[in-house]
C-alpha cells in the first residue's frame, strides 16, 4: 500500500501495520516472493520497489530477496550504476552495521521516513537512511544520535531516484549531529563515512 497507492510511509514503522515494528527479531521481510508473483490476487509491489527494497536492507528484520527481481528484473545492479540497485544495499547492511542494524528512527512524516542505524566501530559506522515517497525533492533539517558520523563528510554510499539520475550530495554531520539532506522525489539514500565500495 505504501509504495504501490501512495499511503503514508510511516505505515512501515507502525506496529499496527508492520510486523517488523512489532517484533522485528522474529519478522521476515520481502518485498515479493514466488507466491506474489504467480497469484494475482496476493499483494505485490510492483511500484517503485528499490524504495521497499531499501527500507527491508536497511531496517531491522531478516530480509529476503526475490531471486526474480535480483537477478530477471535488473534491480541487483541496475545495469551496473554506481551506488545503485540491491547490491550497494546489502553492502551497507553488511559492512556499515555488521549485518544487523540496531535503528533508532529520527524522522517520520507521510512522505519522508528518516532512520540512522547504530554504529558499532570505526570499520562499522552505521549509516543514516532517508526514503521520501513524495513526487517532490525535500529538504530535510535533523539531528542523529551516531557519534561515529558526528563532525564527518558523509558520501551517499548507496541511492537511487525513480524521478532523477543524479547522485545526491554528500552532507556534513556536525559535531552535535545535525545534517541538511535535499532528498531527491520517489527515492532513498543511505549516508555513512566514506568507504571502498
Amino acid at each position: 500500500d505504501v509504495f504501490n497507492d501512495n499511503e503514508s510511509i510511516s505505515k512501515l514503522i507502525n506496529p499496527k501495520y508492520s510486523y517488523v515494528a512489532r517484533n522485528s527479531k522474529q519478522a521476515v521481510t520481502f518485498v515479493a516472493n514466488h507466491d506474489t508473483d504467480k497469484d494475482a490476487f496476493v499483494p505485490s509491489i510492483n511500484r517503485y520497489p528499490l524504495l521497499a527494497y531499501a527500507f527491508i536492507l536497511t531496517y531491522e528484520g531478516y530480509p529476503c530477496i526475490f531471486w526474480k527481481d535480483y537477478f530477471n528484473n535488473g534491480l541487483a545492479n541496475l545495469g551496473g550504476k554506481k551506488g545503485n540497485g540491491i547490491n550497494y544495499l546489502v553492502s551497507a547492511r553488511e559492512m556499515l552495521a555488521d549485518g544487523s542494524p540496531e535503528i533508532k528512527t529520527c524522522l517520520i512524516s507521510d512522505e519522508i521516513l528518516a532512520y540512522e542505524a547504530k554504529g558499532n566501530s570505526i570499520d562499522a559506522p552505521g549509516y543514516l537512511v532517508i526514503i521520501n515517497n513524495g513526487d517532490r525533492s525535500k529538504l530535510i533539517k535533523m539531528e542523529i544520535l551516531n557519534p561515529y558520523l558526528y563532525s564527518n563528510n558523509l558520501n551517499a554510499y548507496a541511492w537511487y531516484s525513480y524521478k532523477t539520475s543524479k547522485k545526491p550530495s554528500d552532507i556534513f554531520c556536525n559535531a552535535k549531529g545535525a545534517v541538511s539532506i535535499n532528498v531527491p522525489p520517489k527515492s532513498y539514500v543511505v549516508y555513512s563515512l566514506e568507504t571502498e565500495q
